[in-house]
């Protein structure tokens, strides 16, 4: 079964202005997408839904200049991702490179089509 949702995800207005991007993944595989944040406050932003079941969903953290491995700083957790679109944002604790990872390897031989939006927001 699923592990729940996300607490930090939430249902809110699509931003019409950002356009959703489609990738396949295939089963046991993921996808990641690298944002490079250079000020900390920066909010992170993003929503997403997948054909044909759920996937899982998590940030990953790795500062730019050390050869450190990534950090979790919003840890993966299985979505039901295919029963509503879900949207979230984080604030970056820290300057570096922040991916959101889209994990379908739990599922070995059904690939997932996954829709999804991000955006950057610079602190105030």
């Amino acid at each position: 079964g699923y592990a729940g949702y996300v607490p930090t995800l939430r249902l809110q207005r699509r931003r019409e202005s950002v356009e959703f991007t489609q990738v396949d993944i295939d089963g046991g595989e993921a996808h990641c997408v690298p944002v490079t944040v250079s000020n900390v406050g920066t909010v992170i932003g993003w929503e997403f839904c997948t054909e044909p079941k759920g996937i899982a969903f998590g940030i990953l953290y790795k500062a730019k200049e050390t050869k450190k491995k990534e950090q979790e700083v919003l840890p993966m957790r299985r979505v039901m991702s295919h029963k509503t679109v879900l949207a979230g944002d984080y604030v970056a604790q820290e300057r570096g490179v922040y991916l959101l990872k889209f994990d379908n390897c739990h599922s070995k031989y059904s690939g997932r089509k996954l829709r999804f939006k991000m955006w950057t927001k610079l602190p105030a």
